[in-house]
């Protein structure tokens, strides 16, 4: 049966483990062509010595490739010769000797501890094996090498296994961590952006806060101010309107007697004389406004004759010059 490429190659693996990879490819290659790529075979041409007959029936070697090699206990093979053996001086030249020789000299470190032993000739072969029987072991240790070799061969197919696996489980780990890494790095950053925003909100706020209160500040001192120019102007008035002095006696020929009507409906007589300015008039009417607590309409206000009617100056003339006369009556209205 013709053997696939692949095929080839595991045979060549499992011979080449078998032999503990003393053997050279091309060597081992070279054996299995001359077997048609038979496992069995070629273990038994190895270590007969070149005689390529089948196996003696016993324990075989499974070459199935469907479910991968199964390793059965080896065949018994005749012991090698020792490697303290010499070849005969008589020997012929390495490229006259057989296939079997060539694969002896190839892998005799395997139990000769590496010192090479030529093929007999096939003249000597006979007469030899008689005086060789004596120097070889036991079939009992070479069937326990035999089997060593084996088990060693597949502990290294599945410690190859494993290594295989470790690297798959090492390059899983090393994804995992990357993986956290990033996800690590991108918490960090949003962690930091978050923080930017918070400190970005507290100075916003801060700085609104820092307006509100200038704006506080502002409106305070406005209004602080407007009640000193209040105070200002009750004060002023309030001496205006205590500077007016005692009203004239009734007898006084100069006096006149008025009449002030307010917004409020009160209405309030005094007697003035003619020679007062009219300030003194405007100065009664603020004065009494403060009594009454409307300090709003002080120094608001404007005073009308009824009849003539007509607006009295706050400044620059007398009752008299403002053509007033006893029992008038002053309308007092918002300016």
């Amino acid at each position: 049966m013709e053997r696939t490429p692949a095929q080839k190659d595991e045979i060549l693996t499992q011979f080449l483990g078998m032999t503990e990879e003393r053997c050279d490819a091309d060597v081992a290659v070279s054996i299995l062509e001359s077997v048609n790529w038979d496992l069995n075979r070629a273990v038994n041409s190895l270590y007969e010595g070149g005689d390529r007959s089948p196996p003696a029936p016993g324990p075989q070697v499974n070459s199935n490739f469907g479910d991968g090699p199964q390793v059965v206990p080896p065949p018994r093979l005749p012991q090698p010769v020792p490697a303290a053996v010499q070849p005969p001086a008589n020997s012929p030249p390495a490229e006259e000797r057989s296939l079997g020789g060539q694969m002896i000299d190839a892998v005799s470190s395997f139990f000769g501890g590496g010192s090479a032993v030529e093929e007999p000739s096939r003249g000597s072969r006979g007469a030899g094996s008689g005086a060789g029987a004596v120097n070889r072991l036991s079939q009992e240790e070479q069937d326990a090498e035999m089997a060593r070799a084996l088990q060693e061969s597949m502990n290294g197919a599945h410690m190859g296994q494993e290594s295989e696996e470790s690297q798959l489980q090492r390059a899983l780990q090393a994804s995992q961590q990357h993986d956290r890494d990033s996800l690590r790095q991108q918490q960090e950053m949003e962690l930091q952006e978050s923080l930017l925003i918070d400190q970005q909100r507290e100075l916003q706020r801060r700085q609104e806060e820092e307006e509100l209160e200038q704006v506080r500040r502002a409106e305070a001192a406005a209004a602080a101010e407007e009640e000193a120019k209040k105070q200002d102007k009750s004060t002023k008035f309030r001496q205006a309107f205590e500077a007016l002095g005692p009203e004239p006696d009734t007898a006084d020929p100069e006096r006149i007697a008025l009449m002030l009507r307010f917004p409020n409906g009160k209405a309030v007589r005094r007697r003035f004389r003619k020679s007062q300015p009219t300030a003194d008039l405007y100065a009664f009417a603020n004065g009494s406004l403060l009594d009454w607590g409307a300090e709003e309409l002080v120094g608001e206000v404007e005073l009308h004759c009824t009849f003539p009617r007509k607006r009295i100056p706050d400044a620059g003339g007398s009752l008299s010059d403002a053509q007033l006369e006893d029992q008038s009556v002053i309308m007092v209205q918002g300016a």
